[in-house]
């Protein structure tokens, strides 16, 4: 049984048997009228016709002295089922492509949360909402380099929403507290993305 669907699946894998498969769930055809749809010699279509008559995937009937082709009602299933398939592969692929932007999230709304808390409501250590964007790092399954990234930002955000609280910094001071940043930033997130990496890998057994 697993040996015919998957002699089925590889027929219909090949694009002509999967379009005259499809074109005669329409209706039933003569061999020059599917040789003529598929874009093929007639000979050609003749071998795939022979495959898919033997799979049970076409019925023939000969009928004033033409052979009419039909599919069959195990073909309709068939169809169906590569054809969710073919979809669900769409999706996929489409996924794939999209850009994925988890490790551009967190970052911005931490560093400035850090910076107006200090300013206008309490001090806060630098390495808790660093291990926080580790934390969150991790939950979302973020690489080591897309963790990297998320610093950056970080760091970057905190540097320059620290600049119009100051009244303005030289640049060699912004770089210098972009650096300081950086450098405590990378360890509390690399602790809390390591842990909690660590703890799923551990739960998840």
């Amino acid at each position: 049984m697993e040996d015919e669907a998957r002699e089925i699946m590889d027929a219909l894998a090949d694009k002509t048997r999967y379009s005259i498969v499809k074109a005669l769930l329409d209706k039933r055809m003569t061999g020059d009228e599917i040789a003529k749809i598929a874009g093929k010699a007639r000979s050609t279509v003749e071998s795939h016709l022979a495959m898919l008559l033997r799979l049970n995937l076409v019925t023939r009937e000969l009928k004033d002295r033409a052979y009419y082709y039909e599919a069959t009602p195990v073909a309709k299933g068939w169809i169906a089922r590569v054809d969710s398939s073919i979809a669900h592969d769409g999706k996929a692929m489409t996924k794939r492509n999209e850009p994925d932007l988890t490790w551009l999230y967190a970052p911005v709304p931490i560093g400035i949360f850090y910076v107006l808390s200090n300013a206008y409501l309490m001090p806060v250590h630098i390495l808790i909402p660093s291990v926080l964007l580790g934390l969150i790092g991790a939950f979302f399954r973020n690489s080591f380099k897309k963790l990297f990234r998320s610093i950056i930002v970080a760091s970057a955000t905190i540097a320059l929403a620290t600049f119009p609280i100051i009244g303005g910094l030289p640049l060699i001071q912004l770089s210098t507290i972009f650096v300081v940043t950086f450098m405590f930033v990378f360890i509390g997130a690399f602790i809390g993305w390591a842990a909690l990496k660590l703890a799923f890998k551990y739960l998840l057994k």
